[in-house]
């Protein structure tokens, strides 16, 4: 949760402003898609290693 605070906070700040709601909501979307991305890359690559080791 911290890292989605973090992400939203630089978001803000590059910005120059306080994001508003609809922002905020296409944010939560898009880094729980960025964090499920992330999960599915790390399962591909376990499984590509298993393969390899047989």
């Amino acid at each position: 949760m911290k890292d989605y605070e973090k992400f939203c906070l630089e978001t803000a700040e590059k910005l120059g402003r306080t994001l508003e709601q609809k922002e905020l909501d296409f944010l939560c979307w898009l880094y729980n898609r960025h964090v499920e991305e992330q999960k599915t890359k790390e399962t591909l690559n376990i499984n590509i290693s298993i393969r390899q080791q047989h």
